[in-house]
């Protein structure tokens, strides 16, 4: 198995003592979290941690928990438990019951029971080899054999609590994975949305400003070329007139130069200069 370095992981919420500085002062705005990351391929990563002598007072806050904190942790857990034991609903978004199963009555006494099962198979398996090397006066048995047996021996008695462990890690492997799936189909819908919106909002402003635009233009000054009918001076052969009413406003020109525009508001007498 290749094991490989990732800058990027994210381990925090581990627990460490600190010195007695002044790091107690500092404020804790900052929420710890667990991150996962989204690519499983990534998760097994070699994580380098620095030592005491490596971070500063105000790194070590802003990382670690504090006893005052794992208190508050250990009140709600506590808390929760007790709901879990009497099967009260537990809030989906705050409470959580995993971890805690033996920390029930029932789950406390298979701890135990898996427990001094292990330990007594050991010391029978130990009783047995004194016993036998005081019969014999002597063994062909090495120590390094023996701690071997002892080793199997131990294994084969908690073999269903690996296999119970095992379980677990897939089950809670596949909900992990499965939540960083959906916050990621989340996040993608939440982009496409966005997107979407924005879109909208563009087409929106743009036939605003197409609309502003026309009416704009529309008000602006239009420049009309008048050719005035003969008999008319040279002079006065071509007018340009600038007027403020749409181009179909009826144009009246006359003999004498002069060029009469009807407008509904106003009545224009222009001459050509």
């Amino acid at each position: 198995m290749m094991i490989k370095r990732i800058e990027t992981a994210e381990i925090s919420k581990t627990s460490l003592s600190k010195p007695a500085t002044s790091a107690s002062t500092i404020s804790r705005s900052c929420k710890r979290s667990v991150r996962f990351p989204c690519n499983v391929s990534d998760m097994v990563t070699c994580q380098y941690i620095p030592t005491l002598d490596e971070i500063s007072d105000a790194e070590i806050d802003a990382t670690w928990y504090t006893n005052k904190e794992y208190r508050q942790i250990r009140k709600d857990m506590k808390a929760v438990l007790k709901k879990f034991i009497k099967s009260a609903p537990l809030s989906p978004d705050k409470e959580d019951a995993r971890g805690l199963e033996f920390k029930t009555p029932t789950g406390t006494k298979q701890r135990q029971k898996n427990r001094f099962l292990s330990i007594d198979m050991v010391l029978d398996e130990q009783e047995r080899h004194f016993e036998e090397q005081i019969g014999a006066h002597h063994s062909n048995t090495s120590r390094d054999s023996q701690a071997m047996y002892i080793a199997q021996i131990y294994t084969q008695s908690t073999i269903h609590c690996s296999r119970t462990a095992a379980m677990i890690g897939k089950e809670d492997a596949a909900y992990v994975q499965e939540n960083v799936r959906e916050s990621a189909d989340d996040a993608v819908h939440e982009l496409l949305h966005q997107a979407e919106m924005y879109q909208q909002q563009q087409q929106e402003q743009s036939h605003k400003q197409q609309q502003q635009q026309q009416q704009q233009t529309d008000n602006n000054t239009d420049e009309v070329i008048l050719l005035l009918s003969s008999p008319v001076p040279a002079q006065f052969s071509k007018v340009k007139l600038a007027i403020t009413a749409a181009p179909t406003t009826p144009i009246l020109s006359s003999p004498s130069g002069l060029v009469s525009i009807l407008s509904p508001t106003k009545n224009f007498v222009c001459a050509a200069a």
